[in-house]
């Protein structure tokens, strides 16, 4: 994985993981208080899996939640 990630292609290589794994991300907040919670789809409701205050966090969030190697 490549470290020089900026903040905004983390978040969008996280959505793609999530969608990947049937898991979703919902931003809330403002711009100095953001959160992102990882979501489960699920019938006939969605699953809360867990949130993050940061894009780091929830990016490794998401790879947990989805079981996702890390090459």
């Amino acid at each position: 994985m490549v470290a020089n990630y900026s903040d905004a292609m983390k978040l969008k290589h996280a959505k793609t993981i999530a969608k990947e794994g049937k898991c979703f991300i919902v931003e809330r907040g403002g711009c100095d208080n953001k959160e992102f919670i990882l979501y489960r789809e699920c019938s006939p409701r969605n699953i809360r899996i867990g949130k993050r205050s940061t894009i780091d966090g929830i990016l490794s969030l998401v790879k947990k939640a989805t079981a996702t190697e890390t090459a």
